[in-house]
């Protein structure tokens, strides 16, 4: 009998093939796994629209600009009221875990909300997307999505209900879709994060928008300085070693966008990743590049009444400081999303 014709057993290496197998699947569940929900049943195949069961029959955007993300509805677990620290043990905390949970050039997104304040950090965000919370007795939605390096805080109360959001694994022009859950999936609606409004279901046909709170998008060392009082979110500790990488490093050394976006910003304005901050109030909305060398730097204020911005910035990092009251909406987002969602943007107002 020939090598090549040899057959496999325990003595030929068949328990080495075995073993590396099982090898390779264990490692493959433990990077996926725990970021899919929890159903046994996954709702949508990664690539058409339709497989993910929502009701689109009223929807509100162009159909030719949905996208399936490549992972089924609940593929990106939310959080729910997740546990809290005291900002001012975080250095002990690292010690204790011999981590680096955050550190003081790790991003943040900061909220204050009846005077309570909490920070979010990015990189629990990457792999979650969604926080589902509650700060100053306010039931609030943390929202970020990594492809469009994108921030909204919401209040969950719509319609004299709160609601609890979710990851629907479908894209609008590149910028995350979000679902309300309900116990009947049929009454779910869809929701634009930097729409900040429901584009289908039940919530479309009422013409449903959600308050957009004031956020901040910070360096960790800058939002403890400001708000010395501040709270973190706690991570699982199962999870911190993955929420030390960051899986879109390369999407944004590369510039490269992954989903269709229609339309794009003119070639004479920003680059289509230049990140924004956007300032929106009943007296007008200003829209301002940051962390660029081109972008201003240091402290500034805009003449939109009860706003004050504090903006650091450099080629690599940036910090965005939010000080507003009630009534003001605050996005952090990359101009081609902006632009793509929002007809009317202009950089500079």
């Amino acid at each position: 009998m020939t090598g090549s014709a040899r057959r496999l057993d325990w003595r030929s290496g068949g328990w080495l093939l075995l073993l590396t197998t099982g090898l390779v699947l264990t490692i493959v569940a433990w990077q996926v796994v725990p970021l899919l929900g929890t159903s046994s049943r996954a709702i949508g195949d990664g690539k058409d629209v339709d497989s993910y069961g929502f009701e689109l029959d009223s929807l509100r955007v162009p159909r030719d600009r949905l996208s399936a993300a490549g992972f089924p509805k609940d593929g990106i677990p939310a959080l729910i009221e997740p546990p809290v620290i005291p900002g001012s043990t975080m250095t002990a905390f690292n010690e204790a875990r011999r981590g680096k949970y955050l550190v003081s050039d790790d991003r943040v997104i900061g909220v204050v909300v009846n005077g309570e304040a909490r920070a979010y950090p990015v990189r629990v965000l990457n792999w979650h997307e969604i926080v589902n919370d509650t700060l100053g007795e306010v039931p609030i939605a943390v929202t970020y999505h990594p492809l469009c390096d994108s921030v909204a805080v919401f209040d969950r109360r719509v319609a004299a209900e709160t609601l609890e959001f979710h990851v629907s694994g479908l894209l609008y022009n590149s910028n995350q879709l979000i679902f309300d859950r309900r116990e009947n999936a049929e009454a779910e609606s869809l929701w634009s994060q930097l729409m900040a409004r429901a584009i289908a279901g039940p919530a479309a046909e009422a013409d449903y928008a959600l308050d957009v709170l004031p956020v901040s998008l910070a360096r960790w060392d800058r939002w403890l300085e400001a708000h010395p009082d501040t709270t973190v979110i706690e991570p699982d500790p199962k999870l911190l070693k993955r929420y030390e990488r960051n899986p879109y490093g390369n999407y944004f050394l590369t510039g490269r966008l992954r989903f269709p976006v229609d339309p794009l910003p003119p070639e004479d304005s920003h680059s289509p990743m230049q990140r924004m901050v956007v300032v929106e109030t009943a007296e007008g909305r200003w829209v301002r590049a940051v962390g660029s060398p081109a972008a201003v730097s240091g402290a500034w204020s805009e003449p939109l009444r009860g706003v004050r911005v504090w903006l650091e910035s450099d080629e690599e990092t940036y910090s965005v400081l939010i000080d507003a009251g009630p009534g003001v909406r605050v996005f952090h987002t990359m101009w081609f999303a902006w632009y793509a969602l929002h007809a009317d943007a202009v950089a500079g107002r």
